[in-house]
């Protein structure tokens, strides 16, 4: 469970939650309070994370340099708000 992970692990810099299908936007509206330090975050193949999961990641997670989004439901305006985290952002795919 996400929410579980995002209030043991609070030291938390690398997230790789690659391939869980079953993950929503709303893990995304509790990791980004729970972990505002993580450096690199792959959600590739989480097909349910739409742009209002992004958004609000990134309201929170503004040190994120590695951003993995493959396979997620981003439509074009919703990488605008990608420009809250552009100065750090170092590797961004979308593949």
């Amino acid at each position: 469970d996400v929410a579980l992970v995002s209030c043991f692990f609070v030291n938390l810099i690398s997230l790789d939650l690659c391939g869980c299908d079953d993950l929503h936007d709303i893990a995304f509206a509790t990791i980004g309070p729970a972990l505002p330090q993580l450096l690199h975050l792959s959600a590739r193949g989480c097909r349910d994370i739409s742009d209002r999961g992004l958004a609000v990641l990134l309201q929170h997670c503004r040190q994120l340099r590695t951003l993995e989004l493959g396979w997620c439901d981003i439509s074009d305006r919703g990488l605008r708000p990608l420009e809250h985290i552009a100065s750090t952002l170092q590797r961004l795919d979308l593949s």
